[in-house]
């Protein structure tokens, strides 16, 4: 995500919102709504300013993808990959987490079912495939 990208050099750079608002001669407002994904298509002329602001490539807003995965995700596959799921019964947790949201109309956090989902392999109750 662009906002992402530009808070993160930003941060790095230990510049306020405002304070890069006045470098890069934008409203510290509009960047405030970029950062949050609130606008996800800023224009080619305001990224340029940000980027030559905060001293970085435009092309950086493209590719910089490194800060964007989900922590949440990154800690359920690596509890998962820890308690020693297999690809199928990881894709069968997969399933069974929505079909459970779907039926309870529930949004127990994930990271919860997960945990619900390596006791029942540990127990030996294997969760149905829904294939």
């Amino acid at each position: 995500m662009v906002g992402e990208t530009i808070k993160k050099y930003r941060m790095k750079r230990n510049l306020s919102v405002a304070k890069l608002a006045e470098l890069a001669m934008v409203e510290k407002s509009y960047i405030s709504l970029v950062e949050r994904g609130t606008t996800v298509n800023p224009s080619v002329p305001f990224l340029e300013k940000i980027a030559q602001a905060l001293d970085i490539s435009v092309e950086v807003f493209l590719t910089d993808n490194s800060d964007t995965t989900d922590s949440i995700w990154e800690d359920v596959v690596t509890e998962a990959l820890e308690s020693g799921l297999t690809t199928e019964e990881y894709l069968n947790f997969l399933t069974f987490t929505k079909r459970q949201r779907t039926l309870k109309k529930q949004h127990i956090p994930i990271k919860q079912h997960l945990k619900t989902f390596i006791e029942n392999q540990k127990l030996g109750t294997r969760v149905a495939s829904f294939h």
